[in-house]
């Protein structure tokens, strides 16, 4: 369900009890991805759950964007202007259950489903998939820049800086795994595996200049948090 602080988390209330895999806000219209569409609230304590044409289709994530807002679906993705009316659009086998952008950033946006990373520049209308070699096993991955991520799965980290059109694995420090997944609060940067989180600690270019990443101006590499 969904929880909600209004007190920097010292206390909490249950607005809504319906599995939750998403929230973005889009205006000012609050909106939730569930298993059975979308939900929509304006004060963020009454949602309601309104006849938009997402009726059945299940929500893994959603991502705001300038325009509109973008669905990943069981089915593919889906994209409205509004947060209220949708259209679905390209359609991706397994699905999609991540996605990775910006809000004003470049037209490149990331999609994880079981089957695969794709992309797509055009808000959904078409999607490519990258990465060929990874095939299934994803886990996330994580936009650093235009043209710049990481992808985990499959025990590895791997870094394209042209698109997706090629990858190479990534010397991040970490001990070995074999699940566990990164993602991006606030500013920092932080991968966990099972019981363990890690976060990106800055270094100098000098130090280390080759098998970092880049944000904004700043260095870094994956350290022990």
């Amino acid at each position: 369900g969904l929880w909600m602080s209004r007190d920097e988390g010292r206390t909490w209330t249950h607005p809504l009890t319906v599995p939750v895999f998403a929230l973005t806000k889009v205006g000012d219209l609050w909106v939730l991805g569930t298993e059975d569409g979308t939900r929509l609230a304006v004060d963020e304590r009454r949602w309601i759950d309104v006849e938009d044409g997402t009726e059945g289709v299940g929500f893994a994530d959603l991502l705001t964007r300038a325009g509109g807002v973008l669905g990943a679906t069981d089915t593919g993705l889906s994209w409205s202007e509004d947060g209220e009316s949708w259209v679905r659009r390209a359609r991706v086998d397994g699905g999609v259950g991540r996605l990775a952008g910006e809000r004003d950033g470049d037209d490149l946006v990331w999609l994880v489903g079981p089957r695969g990373l794709f992309r797509t520049m055009d808000q959904g209308v078409t999607v490519e998939r990258v990465g060929h070699f990874l095939a299934s096993g994803i886990e996330s991955v994580v936009r650093l820049g235009p043209a710049h991520a990481l992808a985990t799965g499959n025990g590895t980290v791997v870094e394209t800086t042209d698109g997706g059109r090629s990858w190479h694995p990534f010397d991040t420090g970490l001990p070995a795994f074999e699940g566990g997944r990164l993602f991006q609060a606030g500013d920092g940067l932080y991968f966990a595996d099972g019981g363990t989180l890690f976060r990106a600690r800055a270094i100098r270019h000098e130090e280390q200049p080759e098998e970092t990443f880049v944000d904004d101006d700043a260095y870094a590499e994956l350290a022990a948090s």
